[in-house]
């Protein structure tokens, strides 16, 4: 829709040299008038950008759509500018808490004002402005600490002792974020451990012991005996936790995967265009996942090119990008024939880039493996010749083709999956360089934010212990293909005293 709606408005720009880098820049501005909630009419940039902007926003309507900015802007308006609107939400809900309000931003809070009118007071906010992130969405912690104090006059309660957390989780988070929580104010002590292991079975190992010694245990801190669902093992990637696997399965320790959505999530950027490619396939005329491909490759996009004839079509944009090797893969994919994935999979294995770090071939083995997992599942539960792209596409949609575990016992969980889980006890592992911080935050080492949005993820996985938290590294690492690599402790650790 958005490329529809560019293509509307381009003739005011048909005269302007890098007219693609031009509407990317304008986009960012659109965005920007509506989070401060400034309409067209009221934008005093320059022209033509207010003429874009208002084409824009009548295109918008003409197609009955509403962009994301648009969702709180037009909430906004409709409470600002109907009063018998609010006093009916002030009637049906006597009582407003906005949670994890450090993350407010400025159209958000005007809502809130708004929904409040002028007489309604019955509000509470509940935030912490250590766990605030500015640069996300625009977020601020003053809008809950100075804003809601200056317009509503709350009565203040600051929960100055913490039961929730340990003092040495806290201690090591401080020293992770620069924070100056005081950990005085924490109640529990609790405990926290780094370690080294030989390799990541001596690690498993150490993972497995240490959670067989405690369980149906008490602890000094702990108040109720321990039972298998008050641990968690968290890592960066899905790839790091082989051995636990191998080692609960062992001795028949209880676990399952946290899992927040179907489908499968790679890696590595190869098996996200590889991805993309099987869904034009089925869909030739995916606009969407076709403009995602092209941003991905670095291709010019064109909403109204002729891709009749797909597969010549993908292999023309990848021939001259680093995805070319993955054309090896289209003579055996169609959209409409019986097929056999295992050709396909092969033959991206037997094609793969010689000159690949050792970081992106470990994630890529590891990608491509991923999708032979799906395909033997779905070949169990399809006959041979009623096999399809379009039907292993809805299997794997469907989550079929999952390795079906019981919700119960020790959770397995990626640093992208906590959405605020917490535990008795957390087990962080596989924290070296490459793997926890990910090797493309250390790649990009002058990206200043993909790796502080790492170091959040490590401040979260820590953080999501309540009372015991131990991380581990393994020294050396086996690669796919049968290499034993020498690893190095990740920076979040390195500073930190080694307890092996």
């Amino acid at each position: 829709l958005c490329t529809i709606i560019l293509d509307e408005f381009r003739t005011l720009l048909h005269q302007i040299q890098n007219t693609e880098a031009l509407i990317k820049k304008y986009l960012s501005l659109i965005s920007e008038q509506k989070r401060s909630l400034i309409s067209p009419e009221m934008c005093n940039i320059e022209k033509p950008f207010p003429a874009i902007y208002q084409k824009y926003n009548e295109v918008l309507l003409s197609r009955n759509a509403i962009d994301y900015d648009d969702i709180l802007f037009f909430a906004y308006l409709i409470l600002l500018e109907n009063l018998r609107v609010v006093e009916l939400y002030n009637i049906i809900y006597p009582h407003i808490i906005i949670n994890e309000s450090h993350y407010l931003n400025y159209p958000q809070y005007c809502a809130i004002q708004a929904l409040c009118g002028h007489d309604f007071n019955n509000i509470m906010m509940v935030g912490d402005e250590n766990q605030s992130i500015p640069a996300f969405n625009g977020s601020s912690s003053k809008y809950m600490s100075e804003f809601f104090i200056r317009d509503f006059n709350p009565t203040i309660y600051n929960l100055d002792y913490n039961y929730r957390s340990a003092k040495q989780i806290i201690q090591f988070s401080n020293s992770l974020t620069g924070n100056l929580d005081d950990i005085s104010k924490y109640f529990y002590n609790g405990e926290l451990s780094i370690n080294s292991y030989e390799n990541e079975l001596a690690e498993a190992l150490s993972v497995r012991h240490k959670i067989e010694s405690l369980v149906g245990k008490c602890h000094d801190d702990i108040e109720c005996p321990l039972d298998y669902n008050d641990f968690a093992v968290i890592a960066r990637n899905k790839y790091s936790f082989s051995h636990i696997e191998k080692e609960f399965n062992a001795e028949k320790i209880p676990f399952f995967y946290k899992r927040t959505q179907s489908g499968i999530l790679f890696e590595t950027d190869f098996m996200e265009a590889f991805e993309l490619i099987l869904r034009l396939i089925l869909n030739p005329n995916d606009l969407f996942h076709r403009q995602k491909l092209c941003q991905l490759t670095f291709q010019n996009f064109s909403a109204n090119a002729d891709y009749k004839d797909i597969q010549s079509s993908i292999e023309q944009m990848l021939r001259q990008t680093k995805f070319a090797w993955l054309n090896s893969a289209l003579p055996h994919i169609s959209a409409t024939d019986n097929f056999n994935f295992d050709h396909a999979l092969n033959a991206l294995n037997n094609n793969m880039p010689s000159d690949l770090s050792d970081d992106v071939r470990y994630f890529l083995v590891n990608d491509i493996e991923e999708w032979r997992k799906h395909w033997n599942i779905y070949k169990k539960l399809i006959t041979s010749e009623k096999r399809t792209l379009k039907s292993f596409r809805i299997a794997i949609s469907l989550g079929r083709t999952q390795e079906i575990n019981e919700i119960t016992g020790v959770t397995l969980l990626t640093a992208h999956t906590l959405n605020g889980s917490e535990f008795e006890v957390i087990f962080v592992i596989g924290l070296t360089e490459g793997t926890f911080p990910d090797y493309r935050a250390i790649k990009n080492d002058d990206d200043d934010f993909s790796l502080s949005l790492e170091k959040i993820n490590m401040n979260l996985a820590v953080t999501s212990a309540k009372r015991l938290c131990y991380l581990s590294y393994p020294k050396i690492k086996k690669m796919p293909w049968g290499e034993d690599k020498i690893q190095n402790p990740s920076r979040f650790i390195s500073c930190q005293n080694d307890g092996a």
